[in-house]
């Protein structure tokens, strides 16, 4: 059982009282009549020692969690439908997107009307890596200016016109861990910014720490955006289907990250790797990638399912293709350098 003083030190950390109240058992009414006898001239000196020590858990880190805490009741809300479709885009790039692939899968989207979709790497966030170096004045203009990220940000969701799942990945991590390296003392509330702007457009956010290779759960399969950058096919699947591996259970798998489509089958089940939606002629590339455009359509209905992975085909000038039997296509971008 906490004393006074342990809850006035909750209280001093972030928490609400209702969530003390949720941490310990407690009534609320009780945390505040408690929290205000401990509220003495003694304990607050005391406080002043404890929380140099442990540190304080700032208000911004408490609503970062709230954010993520509604968006797991929501996600909640959407993978408990007996049936689902779901649609995923990994690895869009702002702002080195390929506009036809991103018109590609809009049309889909609008084509297939999914219950969700899924993305990772939306940007780039290139001049906060080691790619510094090489990026174009335009390029670190619109990176440096966070607000044009969550404008654009805000275009593309409206544009897929559905629930919007975004998996932690290793290009978010460049800005996150950007900002915590900040010695300006706002890099919490720069960070809660960013996540408020797309929980207000909707965005489900299920981490603050894109250092996890977070793993989502939806029925019997696991989300997550890449494990590994094997340029193996076989090794990537298995690692995969291993890593989202619990209590010797196993599940079907899905991510992107490595920029190509391909299918494994491994232990029994089926790990799905998503193509790319962004140009093969960034900067900071030395020579032509192996890379695949598309998407992935998954149907869940109970316990089976039906998976479309699609691979984006060149054919004159159009960029096409083909889902569940309905054609697609779009005038062809034209890069600087490499093309698929």
């Amino acid at each position: 059982m906490p004393t006074d003083y342990d809850l006035l030190l909750s209280k001093a950390t972030g928490l609400t009282y209702r969530e003390i109240a949720g941490k310990y058992g407690l009534n609320e009414d009780s945390v505040r009549g408690r929290v205000s006898r401990s509220s003495t001239r003694e304990n607050f000196i005391r406080l002043v020692g404890d929380m140099t020590q442990v540190g304080r858990l700032s208000q911004e880190r408490v609503e970062q969690s709230r954010i993520i805490e509604r968006a797991i009741a929501k996600l909640d809300t959407i993978r408990n439908k007996n049936k689902l479709t779901i649609l995923n885009l990994a690895d869009i790039h702002f702002p080195y997107q390929r506009q036809d692939a991103l018109r590609l899968a809009y049309d889909i989207a609008t084509q297939f009307k999914p219950n969700l979709v899924i993305e990772h790497d939306v940007f780039d966030f290139n001049n906060y890596g080691r790619w510094d170096n090489v990026e174009s004045d335009s390029a670190t203009l619109w990176s440096q200016d966070i607000s044009n990220a969550i404008e654009v940000a805000r275009i593309h969701h409206k544009l897929l016109e559905a629930p919007v799942l975004m998996l932690p990945s290793n290009h978010d991590k460049r800005l996150f861990d950007y900002l915590r390296r900040s010695t300006d003392g706002f890099s919490e509330q720069k960070i809660l910014m960013w996540m408020k702007a797309l929980e207000n457009q909707g965005v489900l956010q299920v981490s603050n720490d894109p250092k996890q290779e977070m793993v989502v759960a939806i029925k019997d399969w696991r989300f997550v955006h890449g494990v590994t950058a094997s340029t193996n096919n076989i090794t990537m699947g298995k690692t995969t289907i291993e890593h989202c591996a619990t209590s010797g259970h196993v599940y079907n798998t899905m991510s992107g990250h490595v920029h190509r489509s391909f299918e494994v089958s491994h232990m029994g089940v089926r790990h799905i790797n998503t193509g790319c939606l962004c140009r093969f002629d960034m900067p900071y590339l030395s020579h032509r990638p192996n890379w695949q455009l598309g998407v992935t359509l998954l149907i869940l209905e109970g316990k089976e399912w039906e998976c479309d992975n699609v691979v984006f085909h060149e054919k004159g000038n159009k960029l096409t293709a083909k889902v569940r039997g309905i054609y697609f296509e779009t005038e062809l971008e034209k890069q600087k350098g490499y093309t698929i």
